[in-house]
């Protein structure tokens, strides 16, 4: 078994173009963590178009779970996030999917994902 962490600062997770560009992006900091944590490989896409090729259309909902408490603050968040892990789960294949317990909402839209597509990835919810 080996440890892939993930570093991607995700576009469809964005309703506002200036909230995207002033997200933080500490790529360097980040696989270094990464590594003190034990993770053999870091997969870091560097631009959007190996996630997200020209005039993709795929969506992925999670309803009505996406669109309550901060889904409703920030409509099309959650979306975005079951796009891009959806995709992830599907590049990289893992046996499980480690989640922090503070994202209560997004625990609760991915536990559906992977069960409703029937993803054979264990989620795993630690304290955080």
């Amino acid at each position: 078994d080996i440890t892939v962490g993930t570093v991607f600062v995700n576009p469809t997770q964005f309703n506002r173009a200036v909230d995207l560009e002033m997200y933080p992006r500490t790529l360097q900091q980040d696989v270094q963590l990464f590594e003190n944590a034990g993770a053999a490989v870091v997969f870091a896409p560097s631009d959007n178009s190996e996630m997200y090729p020209p005039g993709h259309i795929t969506t992925v909902h999670c309803e009505p779970l996406s669109a309550m408490l901060e889904g409703a603050a920030r409509p099309g968040h959650f979306h975005g996030v079951a796009l891009v892990v959806t995709k992830l789960l599907n590049i990289i294949q893992p046996d499980a999917l480690y989640l922090g317990a503070k994202d209560a909402q997004q625990c609760a839209v991915l536990t559906r994902v992977i069960t409703d597509l029937n993803f054979p990835t264990r989620l795993v919810i630690f304290p955080t």
